[in-house]
């Protein structure tokens, strides 16, 4: 991907998109117009009744190849300027925060295993007071009811999460920590809106405790807009990229890419809207 920079030629923004069941990638010019795209299926494991997973090194390496084929594909003497990733917020994963490695599967939109703990706290009476501080319905698909369900069924991995070991968040969090080496552990209110964990003012300590998830193990709140110009969610939206499109984004908000781990490149890292 090596060329010349914005100033000597035209700069090219990478759109990251990772639904629950693909990454997606494109490479778009300054006026919007997508140069080139490219995706990759994700495969899906289902261990256990209800339960659907898929492999974060998958992720990750598709991130990479369908960025390689992108990059590939531009015109001579245009260059990578920018790079801005969004995801499902339904998929969660836990990492390593210093060798960035996995220690479980992704757990994504289409997983189950939480229906019964939300039937427990509507039963329980506690679902109406959740839902009044995230504003957000109770859902067995989202991360705070997941992260639950980790802690009681997989204590030796949730024992490096409390410990501080381990990362928790969403496929966003996760591709921003890979590309930036594991410097940057970040998302934004777009993202964290879902997991039931968040309130008016930020994570909330209510809600997390509710759920049992440590407060350090959450990403870095950091916007990427000004909140009114914060992003509308849509799954079936092209990320436009134009900088008239995007008033008052701060380019490289969630810092910047390590070139030795993310094909070569040392570009600003911005926010897309939740897959």
């Amino acid at each position: 991907m090596s060329g010349p920079t914005s100033a000597e030629g035209a700069g090219v923004r990478l759109a990251v998109r990772v639904t629950s069941t693909a990454v997606h990638v494109a490479g778009l010019a300054p006026n919007g117009a997508t140069i080139a795209t490219s995706a990759l299926t994700l495969r899906h494991h289902r261990p256990a009744p209800d339960q659907v997973e898929t492999s974060p090194d998958e992720v990750w390496q598709g991130t990479l190849s369908a960025v390689a084929e992108v990059g590939a594909a531009l015109p001579e003497g245009w260059a990578v300027v920018e790079v801005a990733v969004g995801g499902d917020p339904h998929t969660l994963l836990v990492w390593d925060r210093e060798t960035l490695g996995a220690p479980r599967p992704a757990i994504t939109a289409g997983d189950r295993r939480t229906t019964g703990l939300c039937e427990q706290l509507r039963a329980e009476g506690a679902a109406a007071h959740v839902e009044l501080l995230a504003d957000q319905p109770l859902d067995h698909r989202v991360a705070g009811p997941r992260l639950r369900w980790l802690a009681e069924h997989e204590p030796h991995t949730w024992a490096l999460v409390e410990d501080g070991r381990y990362a928790v968040g969403g496929v966003e969090s996760y591709l921003v920590a890979r590309m930036t080496r594991g410097l940057e552990h970040v998302t934004d209110a777009a993202h964290a809106r879902p997991t039931l964990l968040l309130g008016a003012e930020g994570w909330s300590e209510e809600l997390c405790a509710l759920f049992g998830v440590p407060l350090d193990a959450l990403p870095e709140l950091v916007e990427a807009t000004s909140p009114a110009h914060a992003p509308t969610p849509r799954p079936d939206a092209r990320p436009d990229l134009r900088p008239d499109a995007r008033p008052d984004l701060r380019v490289g908000a969630w810092g910047r890419t390590d070139p030795r781990t993310f094909a070569g490149l040392a570009v600003p890292v911005s926010a897309l809207a939740p897959a």
